[in-house]
């Protein structure tokens, strides 16, 4: 029996929406926002219901490698050299500017809204990549590839300067 494909293609949607309300959901309740894998699950859903499915797949590689790399990481680079350094950093702020600057800024502009605010932006830079990579996977595979060799290797810098010098805020450790 040869299923419709109108009807996989409703039935995609149909899952498309229900996960979307579903994150949605769980995001406010508790107080949270979404990270890449539910952006990346979310992407996927539209790749297959649009039948890139293999494409996607091919393209997005990359991403997901980094993705899961970045989250297997939690807890294991700070354990290589056995050292995360907090103080020296602030050692160094101090020396520079007389002052730690992030404090003194949040000294004179600290207000609810503008925390809530910056907040909702800082978080954006977990969701914004995804996004704008998947507008450029669809409308401009060119730039497409440009912005995930650049993303890569943003990336991976930021991955070998953590694994040589493996810092923290101050009171995370």
């Amino acid at each position: 029996m040869k299923i419709d494909d109108r009807f996989i293609n409703r039935l995609v949607i149909a899952a498309t929406i229900i996960y979307a309300t579903l994150v949605t959901a769980y995001c406010i309740i508790y107080h949270l926002f979404p990270g890449q894998e539910f952006i990346i699950v979310f992407v996927s859903l539209y790749a297959i219901s649009r039948k890139w499915s293999r494409r996607f797949v091919r393209d997005w590689v990359p991403f997901i490698v980094l993705f899961v790399g970045y989250e297997s990481m939690y807890g294991f680079a700070d354990n290589i050299l056995g050292v995360v350094h907090v103080n020296e950093l602030i050692n160094l702020e101090t020396r520079l500017f007389g002052a730690i600057p992030t404090l003194v800024l949040q000294q004179y502009y600290r207000n609810i809204i503008l925390d809530y605010i910056c907040t909702f932006l800082y978080s954006l830079h977990f969701v914004l990549p995804v996004v704008f990579g998947f507008l450029l996977w669809r409308y401009s595979p060119k730039n497409f590839r440009n912005f995930t060799a650049a993303f890569l290797i943003c990336s991976y810098g930021a991955l070998i300067t953590f694994l040589l010098f493996p810092s923290a805020p101050h009171g995370t450790r």
